[in-house]
C-alpha cells in the first residue's frame, strides 16, 4: 500500500504547531469543516516531534490515516508527503516514510510510570498556547497516536518540490489519502527541483504592523510588529533608492527549503542582494544570526549570480563591533553588507544607513 497524504502547513518542521492565522470556533458546528480551521492547528504537526520519539519508533497521527478494526495493524509501504503553502497556496512535495505502522496504539507502558505522557500531554498544550491555538481537546484527555515507523524510514527531502503540475493542483487538495500510482509517481518524478538557483517571486507580502497572528505573547508580539514596520519600510526604502535598477524585489514571498527570506533584491545587472532583518537590543546576536542564515539562503543553491547579504538591524555599530564586522566581511568570499534602521528618521531615505565596512 502506498499513499499520498497532506499535512497542515507547518513552519516548525512538524515538530510543533507553528500557528494557522484563521481559524473559528464557531465552525465546529458545522460538517466538512477542516478541523485546523476549527481549533487553530492539526495533530500531524508534531509528526516529527522528540516528544514522540519512544523506544526507537516516531508516534505521530496523519489525518486520514486511521486503523481499521481495534488491535490490527495495518502496514503502509511507503507515505508521501505534500502541504499547501498559506501564502502562496503552493503544492510542496516533501517527501515520504516507509513502513508505516497504522493501528490504535497505546503509548509503552513505562511512560505512565514515569510520569512522562502527563509532560508530553503539558508540552502540547503549551505548544498550542504559544501560536494562539485552541488546546481544549489535548486538555482532556492525550490523543492516541495511530501511525509509527522508524527514523531511518523517514525519507524527506533536503529541498522540498514546488510541485505546479496542473492536474496535481486540481486533484489533491484534501486530507483524505490518495493512492500513490504511476500517473503520481511520474508527476512528483517531473517537477523535481533542479538546482537553478533562487527562484525570485517578486512582490510584497501582506504584512500588518498593528498586531502579531501568529504569538500572542506581549513580547514576542511586540518584536513581530518592529520586524513587519522595519520590512515594509525597508521595501520602501529600496524602491525609491534603487528604482529603474530593480528587476524583482521580493518582500517574504521568496523561499529556499522552505525558509522565508526577509527581502531580496534583483538588479537588472543580475546581481542578488539578500536581507536579514534582526529586531535584538544585542548588536552580536543581530550579526550572529543573521550571517547563519544569510550564508544559508546566499550558498543552499547553487546559485551562479552575484550575491550579496546585508544584516539589516536598529543597532548602530560602535567602534569595536565595527572592527568585528570587517573582520567578518574580510574572511566571507560573499560582499557583506551592514544596514542601520534608524527608527527616529521621518523619512524613508533617512531611515536607513549603510555603514562602511
Amino acid at each position: 500500500m502506498k499513499k499520498l497524504c497532506k499535512l497542515v502547513y507547518n513552519e516548525d518542521g512538524w515538530q510543533k504547531p507553528s500557528g494557522i492565522s484563521k481559524w473559528d470556533p464557531s465552525l465546529r458546528k458545522k460538517d466538512g469543516i477542516p478541523f485546523e480551521k476549527r481549533y487553530g492547528y492539526g495533530h500531524e504537526e508534531w509528526l516529527f516531534s522528540p516528544l514522540f520519539n519512544i523506544q526507537g519508533y516516531q508516534y505521530g497521527f496523519i489525518e486520514g490515516l486511521e486503523p481499521g478494526r481495534i488491535g490490527e495493524v495495518e502496514l503502509a509501504e511507503e507515505v508521501h508527503l505534500f502541504t499547501i503553502d498559506l501564502k502562496t497556496k503552493n503544492r510542496i512535495y516533501l517527501g515520504f516514510l516507509k513502513n508505516v505502522e497504522i493501528s490504535n496504539f497505546n503509548l509503552p507502558s513505562e511512560l505512565k510510570l514515569n510520569s512522562k505522557l502527563k509532560k508530553i500531554q503539558q508540552q502540547m498544550i503549551q505548544d498550542l498556547i504559544e501560536v494562539n491555538a485552541d488546546p481544549i481537546i489535548i486538555k482532556k484527555v492525550l490523543p492516541v497516536p495511530l501511525i509509527r515507523f522508524k527514523q531511518n524510514d523517514i525519507h524527506l527531502l533536503n529541498t522540498p518540490t514546488l510541485v505546479k503540475n496542473k492536474s496535481f493542483i486540481r486533484k489533491y487538495n484534501r486530507c483524505t489519502p490518495y493512492n500513490f500510482n504511476d500517473d503520481l509517481k511520474k508527476i512528483i518524478a517531473g517537477e523535481q527541483i533542479k538546482d537553478n538557483g533562487i527562484n525570485i517571486i517578486s512582490g510584497k507580502a501582506i504584512l500588518s504592523e498593528q498586531k502579531s497572528i501568529k504569538n500572542q505573547r506581549k513580547s514576542q508580539s511586540s518584536v513581530s510588529v518592529f520586524h513587519k514596520q522595519i520590512s515594509n519600510k525597508l521595501s520602501k526604502f529600496l524602491e525609491t533608492t534603487k528604482g529603474g535598477k530593480i528587476k524583482a524585489l521580493s518582500q517574504e514571498r521568496t523561499q529556499i527549503d522552505r525558509k522565508t527570506i526577509d527581502l531580496i533584491l534583483e538588479e537588472k545587472n543580475n546581481e542578488l542582494t539578500i536581507f536579514e532583518i534582526k529586531t535584538s537590543l544585542d548588536i552580536r546576536l543581530n550579526i550572529r544570526e543573521s550571517i547563519g542564515q544569510l550564508l544559508d539562503y546566499a550558498l543552499w543553491l547553487n546559485d551562479r549570480r552575484k550575491i550579496n547579504i546585508c544584516i539589516v538591524s536598529p543597532i548602530k555599530p560602535d567602534p569595536s563591533t565595527l572592527k568585528y564586522l570587517k573582520r567578518l566581511k574580510s574572511n566571507i568570499k560573499l560582499n557583506v553588507g551592514y544596514l542601520f534602521f534608524n527608527n527616529d528618521s521621518k523619512t524613508i531615505i533617512d531611515s536607513f544607513q549603510y555603514i562602511d565596512l
